[in-house]
C-alpha cells in the first residue's frame, strides 16, 4: 500500500528556511536590478481536492448526518439528530415530529420494494413514509426498545431492523398497512441482543454485526451462524462489513483498522495507520464505488480511497475534507460520494479530477491574471500583489514570493527562448528577469507604454515580444532590441488592444476593443472580415490550424484560418455558461477549454457536446481572469481565478454518463397548490397553471431545461435554467406539458416527463349543452312555423268567410242594382208608352 502525506518534519524545515532568509533579507535586498528569489514565506501546496459541503447554513436540519439513502425517484435522504432531511440537489426538506415521524434522532433509512421508506429512531421507534405522509408503526413497540442501528431490505424484499440491545426484528411484509405488518424477533442466544449493524451483499447473503460475534443467515438451514476468516482478529471489536465486486470481504475494526479476506487464497491483508497509511485505525464504515475503488471512512482520521492498485489516497481536513468523523460513505446515481459527518453535515466528493490552491496554500493574493510554466518546470503566478511561484513544477513543491514587485499588479508572465521572463503589468509596464535573476526595466519599451498599463503580452516563434497598450502595439526584437509601434496608421483595426495571439505559422492575431481582429503576417496587415463588430479577448488554435477566438458577449468564434471564414459560433445557446469569455486553451485530444465569467466548458468538437463545469461540480474560483490559463507538459490545465489557482487533470475526469432524470415536483391551479396525480381534469376556470420541474442532481448548475406544452407551443422552447412556468388562461381541450432536461455532462433526457390534463369546457360549450340548444331552438322554430301556420290558416279561413259575405253582399246588391235598373228601364218604357 502506497500513500501521500505532508510530513511534520518537512513543514518545521520549511519554518527554519524561512526564519533564516527573514535574517539575511537585508544584505542581500536593494535593487530593483536584481530580481533575486528572495522568500517572504514557504508554505506546502498541498493539493486540495472539492468536497461540496452542506450544513445547517445551507438548509440541512442538522450537522450531524448518521445515514445517507437515495430513493428510486433520486431524492437523497439523510438521517441527522434532528430528525429526517430529503434533498433535491437544490433544496433541503427537514421533516420531524410536527410532520408525523417518530421522536429522536434518525440511525437507519431504507426503501422497500413499494417505494415506502423506512426510518428507524434512538429509542426504538420506527417511521414509514408512504410518498404522501409519515406514520409510526406502533405495532412494533413490544419487540424494539432500544436505539435502532440499521435498516436493510433482503433479497427476498423483507426489512430487517437490528437494535442495540433489542436484537433484530424482520419485517415479512414491508408493503402491507401497518395494523397488518408481520413480525419476527431474533434475539438472545438465536442472534443477540446487540446487534451493531446488518449487511445485505450483491449475491444477497445477509451479514450482521452482533456482539460477540459477526454472523451470517444460512438460508438453507434459517440459522444464524457465525462468521469465520482466517486471518482477521476477533480482539477488535467489527464496525462495518462489505463484500466487494470481486467476492472480497472487508472487515472494519474499531482502533485495529481494515482487513481484506480473498477467499480464494483464503489469506487477510491488512490495511492500518503504520504500514498501509490508513488515516485512522478506527474504521466506521466502508463503501465501494462503481470504479470498484475502497472508501473506509473512519473516526477521526478522515475517509481514505484504495483503488485498484492498493495505491491509498486519504481525504483529511488538510486537503479539503472538512470532516474527519466518519457516520456513512454513499455513492449516489451519478458516481458522488455522498459522506455523512458528525459535526460538519454532508459531503459530496466529486472527483478529483480539480485542485485548488489558495490563502491556505500561501497565496496571499488570490486574485490570479497569469500563469506561466517555465522551461525548469516551475509555475509563476501574476496577482494583485507580485508573483507567487511553486517550484518542483508538478510535484508537492514549495510557493514562493517574491519581494522585487510585491504590491504591483502582474497582469503578464512570458519565457522567451533564453529563458528570460518578462512581465507585464497594469500600472510599471514592462519588467523581464534575466536568467541570471537580475531584473531588468528597459526605456525603450516602457517609454511607449501609456500610464504603464500593458493589456496584452505575446511572444511569437522568432523571439519578438509583442505588447498591447491603450493606444497601439508595441513590437520588440528581444535578440536585436529594436521596438517598434504599431497603430491604426500602419493597419491595425484599432489601437486599444484587447489580446494578442501567435499561431503555429508565426502569424499574429490582434484584437483590439470593439474592433475585431488584425491579422500580422509578416509586414502585411490583414482584417479579419466580419459582418459584425466584436471584442477579442482571447484566441486558441486546434490541430486543424483552425483559429478559435473568445469575445465579449458574442460567447466563441471558429475561424477557418486560411479562408478567414467563419466556421463556428458557441453561446450560451449552444450550452455555454456565459458569453463573456475569458481564456481558450486546446489540449492534444483537440478539446476546447473555455474559461468565462460563470465557470468552465469543456467542449469536445468530436462528439458536439459541451461540458460544464461550476462550483458546485469542483470549479471552486467560477469566473476565471482574462488570459490566465495554460496546458502544461503533463497535459494538465491551469486557471487563474478570482478566489485562487485550479488545476484540471483530464486523465482523472473518468466521467459516468447518466442520463438525467426530471420530476416534475410541483403544480399551482389558479396560484393554489394542487395534488398532482398521472392524469388531472380541471374546470374551466381552473385554467391558470403553474408547473415546478427539477432534475435531481448533485451538480445543479450545469442543468439545462426544455419544455413543452402541447396545445399552446407548436415546438420546444429553447433551453434555459428556468425551473417554474407559468401557463396563465389556458382555453379547455386535452393538453400535455413535457419537461426534459440536459445536465452538466451535456447528456440529454431520452424522454420527457410527461403531465397530461384536462381542462373541462363551461357548461355553455359542452356537446350536451349544445346539442339540447340545438333541439330546443329547432322545436322553437318548429313550433314557431307550426304556430303560424295555424294562425295563417285561421286567417285564411276569416278572409274566405269575408270574402264570401262580401261577395254575397255585393252579389245582393247587385241583384238589388240590378232590380233597380229594371224597374227604372220598365218605368221608361212604361213612360214612353203612354207618351
Amino acid at each position: 500500500m502506497k500513500t501521500a502525506h505532508s510530513s511534520l518534519f518537512r513543514k518545521i524545515i520549511k519554518m527554519i528556511l524561512s526564519a533564516f532568509i527573514e535574517t539575511i533579507r537585508p544584505a542581500i535586498t536593494g535593487g530593483i536590478t536584481f530580481f533575486l528569489a528572495f522568500l517572504s514565506g514557504i508554505n506546502s501546496f498541498s493539493q486540495r481536492y472539492f468536497f461540496d459541503q452542506f450544513s445547517v447554513s445551507e438548509g440541512l436540519a442538522q450537522s450531524t448526518v448518521y445515514c445517507i439513502l437515495q430513493s428510486r425517484n433520486d431524492m437523497i435522504w439523510m438521517g441527522t439528530q434532528a430528525g429526517v432531511t430529503k434533498f433535491d440537489g437544490r433544496t433541503f426538506y427537514n421533516y420531524s415530529v410536527n410532520d408525523g415521524l417518530a421522536e429522536n434522532g434518525v440511525r437507519g433509512i431504507c426503501e422497500d420494494e413499494s417505494g415506502q421508506i423506512w426510518f428507524g429512531h434512538d429509542g426504538g421507534k420506527i417511521s414509514r413514509y408512504d410518498g404522501s405522509e409519515f406514520s409510526v408503526i406502533k405495532g412494533i413497540d413490544p419487540y424494539l426498545s432500544s436505539d435502532i442501528t440499521s435498516i436493510i431490505l433482503d433479497s427476498l424484499k423483507r426489512i430487517w431492523i437490528t437494535s442495540l440491545a433489542s436484537g433484530a426484528v424482520m419485517i415479512e411484509n414491508p408493503e402491507a398497512p401497518a395494523n397488518h405488518l408481520i413480525y419476527r424477533h431474533y434475539f438472545g442466544n438465536e442472534l443477540s441482543d446487540r446487534v451493531f449493524s446488518g449487511y445485505v451483499s450483491s449475491s444477497g447473503k445477509l451479514y450482521f454485526i452482533a456482539d460477540p460475534n459477526e454472523k451470517y443467515y444460512d438460508a438453507d438451514s434459517l440459522k444464524f451462524k457465525n462468521l469465520t476468516l482466517n486471518g482477521v482478529p476477533r480482539y477488535y471489536m467489527t464496525t462495518s462489513i462489505l463484500v466487494d465486486s470481486n467476492g472480497h470481504t472487508w472487515i472494519g475494526k474499531h482502533n485495529g483498522g481494515a482487513y481484506r479476506y480473498i477467499p480464494e487464497r483464503d489469506t487477510t491483508i491488512m490495511i492500518d495507520l503504520i504500514k498501509s497509511g490508513l488515516s485512522s485505525n478506527w474504521v466506521s464504515t466502508i463503501c465501494e464505488d462503481r470504479s470498484g475503488y475502497i472508501w473506509i471512512g473512519t473516526w477521526g482520521g478522515g475517509a481514505a480511497r484504495i483503488d485498484k492498485s492498493d495505491n491509498i489516497q486519504v481525504f483529511n481536513d488538510y486537503n479539503g475534507l472538512p470532516g474527519t468523523k466518519i457516520w456513512r460513505i454513499y455513492e449516489d446515481r451519478e458516481g458522488n460520494i455522498l459522506i455523512g459527518t458528525n459535526e460538519h453535515g454532508l459531503c459530496v466528493f466529486k472527483g478529483d479530477h480539480f485542485i485548488s490552491y489558495n490563502e491556505e496554500d500561501g497565496l496571499r493574493n488570490t486574485q490570479i491574471w497569469a500563469i506561466l510554466e517555465t522551461g525548469r518546470g516551475d509555475y509563476w503566478f501574476g496577482t494583485n500583489e507580485g508573483i507567487y511561484i511553486l517550484l518542483n513544477g508538478d510535484k508537492d513543491g514549495d510557493i514562493i514570493r517574491y519581494n522585487q514587485l510585491h504590491g504591483e499588479r502582474i497582469r503578464f508572465l512570458k519565457e522567451d527562448r533564453m529563458g528570460a521572463i518578462w512581465i507585464g503589468t497594469e500600472k510599471q509596464g514592462v519588467f523581464n528577469r534575466e536568467v541570471n535573476n537580475q531584473l531588468g526595466y528597459n526605456p525603450l519599451i516602457n517609454n511607449y507604454i501609456t500610464n504603464g498599463m500593458v493589456t496584452a503580452m505575446e511572444i511569437d516563434r522568432e523571439n519578438n515580444l509583442w505588447i498591447g497598450t491603450l493606444d497601439g502595439l508595441i513590437y520588440y526584437e528581444i535578440d536585436n532590441r529594436k521596438v517598434t509601434r504599431l497603430t491604426q496608421v500602419q493597419g491595425l483595426s484599432g489601437n486599444d488592444i484587447s489580446s494578442i495571439f501567435a499561431d503555429s505559422r508565426n502569424r499574429i492575431w490582434v484584437g483590439s476593443e470593439g474592433k475585431g481582429v488584425t491579422i500580422i503576417t509578416g509586414s502585411k496587415f490583414d482584417k479579419l472580415e466580419t459582418d459584425f463588430g466584436f471584442t477579442p479577448t482571447c484566441f486558441t488554435e486546434d490541430h486543424n490550424q483552425h483559429i478559435w477566438i473568445g469575445s465579449k458577449g458574442r460567447g466563441v468564434l471558429l475561424f477557418d484560418a486560411e479562408k478567414g471564414e467563419l466556421i463556428k459560433t458557441l453561446s450560451e445557446k449552444e450550452g455555454l455558461l456565459a458569453n463573456l469569455i475569458n481564456s481558450l486553451n486546446c489540449d492534444e485530444q483537440d478539446n476546447i477549454y473555455i474559461g468565462t465569467n460563470k465557470g468552465l466548458n469543456k467542449y469536445i468538437p468530436s462528439e458536439e457536446m459541451i461540458y460544464s463545469y461550476t462550483r458546485r461540480s469542483g470549479f471552486t474560483g467560477i469566473e476565471t481572469k482574462p488570459n490566465a490559463s495554460l496546458v502544461d507538459k503533463n497535459g494538465n490545465i491551469w486557471f487563474g481565478t478570482v478566489s485562487g489557482i485550479i488545476k484540471y487533470l483530464p486523465g482523472r475526469d473518468n466521467r459516468t454518463i447518466v442520463e438525467p432524470v426530471v420530476h416534475i415536483t410541483g403544480l399551482e391551479v389558479n396560484y393554489k397548490p394542487f395534488s398532482l396525480t398521472d392524469t388531472e381534469t380541471f374546470s374551466y376556470n381552473q385554467n391558470s397553471l403553474i408547473f415546478d420541474y427539477r432534475c435531481i442532481t448533485l451538480n445543479p448548475d450545469g442543468v439545462l431545461y426544455q419544455i413543452k406544452m402541447d396545445g399552446v407551443d407548436l415546438d420546444w422552447r429553447p433551453p434555459d435554467t428556468q425551473t417554474r412556468v407559468n401557463y396563465p388562461a389556458l382555453r379547455h381541450g386535452k393538453y400535455n406539458f413535457m419537461v426534459r432536461a440536459r445536465n452538466s455532462e451535456g447528456v440529454w433526457s431520452k424522454e420527457p416527463v410527461t403531465y397530461s390534463f384536462v381542462i373541462k369546457p363551461p357548461f355553455y360549450l359542452t356537446y350536451w349543452f349544445i346539442l339540447t340548444a340545438i333541439l330546443t331552438l329547432g322545436l322553437l322554430i318548429f313550433s314557431y312555423i307550426k304556430i303560424r301556420e295555424r294562425a295563417l290558416i285561421r286567417e285564411n279561413r276569416l278572409l274566405e268567410d269575408r270574402v264570401r259575405d262580401r261577395t254575397a253582399m255585393v252579389v245582393a246588391q247587385k241583384e238589388e242594382i240590378a232590380q233597380k235598373n229594371k224597374d227604372i228601364t220598365d218605368s221608361i218604357r212604361y213612360a214612353q208608352k203612354i207618351q
